[in-house]
């Protein structure tokens, strides 16, 4: 009596409900850009855009994602993780064995240098890093 009814749909095939999500001219609820919105500060992004313009968008970095770029990825990623792996054992000394790191600042820097370099091929520089990574 006091609250007012809410429509419920439920899909049941996977295709359909991917075809639903993946359309890119139906808009969605605003509510499901929420999360990303709140990341972002309020700033409009690929992540938070709605219909036409996110399409827009996406046809843009579409291409970084090609299937040739994933596959390089996978070996940038290792390379990166690599050099990363020798970085710290470099630090590590007899004077000095063992020492604090914030595993997922490294993680996501790995993740964001490999990227950049394979989708885009441009080499992020360490401050970049800190500013996308944050």
């Amino acid at each position: 009596p006091g609250i007012p009814p809410k429509s419920l749909i439920m899909v049941g095939e996977s295709s359909t409900y991917r075809a639903i999500l993946t359309d890119p001219l139906t808009k969605k609820p605003e509510k499901i850009y929420r999360y990303f919105s709140r990341i972002y500060g309020g700033t409009t992004t690929m992540f938070t855009l709605n219909g036409a313009k996110w399409h827009a968008k996406r046809k843009t970095v579409a291409p970084a994602f090609s299937p040739r770029h994933i596959k390089r990825m996978k070996q940038v990623a290792l390379d990166k993780t690599e050099a990363w792996i020798n970085l710290m054992a470099e630090r590590m000394t007899e004077d000095e064995p063992s020492f604090e790191f914030d595993v997922t600042e490294e993680m996501v820097g790995i993740v964001l240098s490999a990227l950049s370099e394979t989708a885009f091929e441009y080499e992020m520089s360490e401050k970049e890093k800190d500013v996308f990574g944050k």
